[in-house]
């Protein structure tokens, strides 16, 4: 009969191995290390980098092309097609997507796993503007890298209150939210966007001898912002520019048409009638059953801790207004 203690470890004699077995036998090394690694713990916690929200990329590229007025098919056969076919055969691309619709065109271009987003922008921007085929009313084609935006917070102005004066306190809005250093952007939604609005009618132009194609001439002649080149000077380069930008109704009621056998000018008040108003669009917004614009604040860097209270003054300021 043996006289062992079977609840003693290793009854056959050997030494007991392993890391818990050295620390059990060393427990100042022990207790050091654990000292040693708390320490290191809290020291490399405190510079970890925090963000509430965090800027992010997606690895693609979209192309944006407007064409005012065209159908699906005519937006796929007149852009989709013509720009597919000049991209791809660049290197970096997995996969390519295509959205046609009234008026619009979207391709997105999805970049492969490790590939530079930049330099694959880069090609497709030199690709899309060497192409000229593009319909002649198609606007120049947009080529941006796909930004990840979170959204953070979206306030809604609302009430019973005109389009125009909706339109008025959601842009006050918008620009006092944008001066805050922490929001980077701010967005209107179900809003329509402003016109200025210049009716003729053809017995008019008739008895004037005019046609829609000249009045639409000096009207965008009169309301330009152009460069106009550089002086050089002893004190430096003086930068010239033609400034004549019209953004109201009235700067254009005053416009000069057509010079009189007198010597007087016929202006565009005397043979239109110019307003200002909103673009025909189905675009529209409620809340609780009235008359609203919601404004949406997107992205917001370093300082979004502190937006968020900024908004909350901005939207009880504007309550009290409204």
């Amino acid at each position: 009969m043996s006289d062992q203690n079977p609840n003693l470890p290793n009854p056959a004699g050997n030494p007991p191995k392993g890391p818990i077995a050295w620390m059990a036998g060393n427990s100042v090394a022990a207790n050091l290390l654990m000292v040693f690694l708390l320490v290191g713990g809290l020291f490399m916690g405190g510079n970890i980098k925090q963000e509430v929200y965090p800027d992010w990329t997606l690895e693609s590229v979209s192309i944006s092309v407007a064409y005012p007025g065209a159908s699906p098919e005519e937006v796929e056969s007149g852009i989709i097609l013509a720009v597919e076919e000049a991209v791809q055969d660049l290197e970096g691309i997995d996969e390519m997507t295509s959205q046609a619709s009234e008026g619009n065109a979207l391709i997105t271009i999805e970049a492969l796993d490790g590939a530079d987003v930049t330099r694959l922008w880069q090609e497709v921007k030199s690709e899309v503007d060497r192409i000229d085929t593009f319909p002649d009313e198609a606007e120049d084609p947009v080529v941006t890298i796909t930004s990840g935006q979170r959204e953070v917070v979206r306030l809604a102005l609302y009430g019973d209150a005109p389009e125009t004066t909706m339109r008025d306190l959601a842009d006050d809005i918008r620009d006092r939210l944008l001066s805050d250093p922490g929001i980077t952007q701010v967005e209107l939604e179900g809003v329509r966007e402003r016109e200025i609005l210049v009716e003729i009618s053809i017995n008019t132009l008739r008895r004037y001898g005019m046609t829609l194609s000249d009045v639409a001439d000096a009207v965008s002649k009169a309301s330009v912002e152009l460069g106009g080149g550089a002086i050089k000077s002893g004190g430096g380069d003086i930068l010239l520019r033609i400034k004549s930008r019209k953004d109201y109704a009235g700067q254009y009621a005053n416009l000069p048409i057509l010079a009189r056998e007198d010597g007087s000018w016929l202006v565009l008040s005397d043979i239109a009638t110019v307003t200002e108003g909103f673009e025909d669009s189905d675009t529209w917004a409620s809340f609780n059953g009235k008359r609203a614009v919601t404004i949406s604040v997107y992205r917001v860097g370093k300082a979004g801790i502190r937006a968020c209270p900024t908004i909350s003054r901005v939207n009880r300021r504007i309550s009290r207004k409204v």
